[in-house]
């Protein structure tokens, strides 16, 4: 296996992590609007969606502050800002899935959503 296509398995890997950690942030919501008898919405998609990349901009800022400038004409923070952008449209999949998970478990009526 060349070096190319193992940098495609580890970053693919490191999407599903990211689609994984969006889909648990996304059921915690739906598991705290259901506790407290709320009713779930499309919202919930967005910000279970939005909470990894806005996490990752958080850390890679903590990190490495300078991704955000240009230093003298080299690079923009485009490309991490349409990293992110990819980032929170990939994890809203998993996100819209449990959400109409739950939405369709509180239908029925089930008394254990959880």
């Amino acid at each position: 296996m060349d070096g190319g296509a193992q940098i495609a398995i580890i970053a693919l890997m490191i999407l599903a992590v990211f689609m994984f950690m969006a889909a648990m942030a996304t059921a915690l919501l739906c598991r705290f609007w259901v506790a407290h008898k709320k009713p779930i919405s499309h919202w919930t998609t967005v910000v279970g969606a939005a909470v990894i990349p806005l996490l990752l901009a958080g850390v890679t800022t903590c990190i490495w502050p300078a991704i955000w400038v240009s230093h003298d004409g080299n690079g923009s923070p485009e490309g991490f800002i349409r990293l992110l952008l990819l980032l929170g449209a990939l994890c809203a999949f998993p996100a819209f899935g449990v959400v109409a998970r739950y939405k369709k478990r509180v239908e029925v009526g089930e008394k254990s959503v959880g």
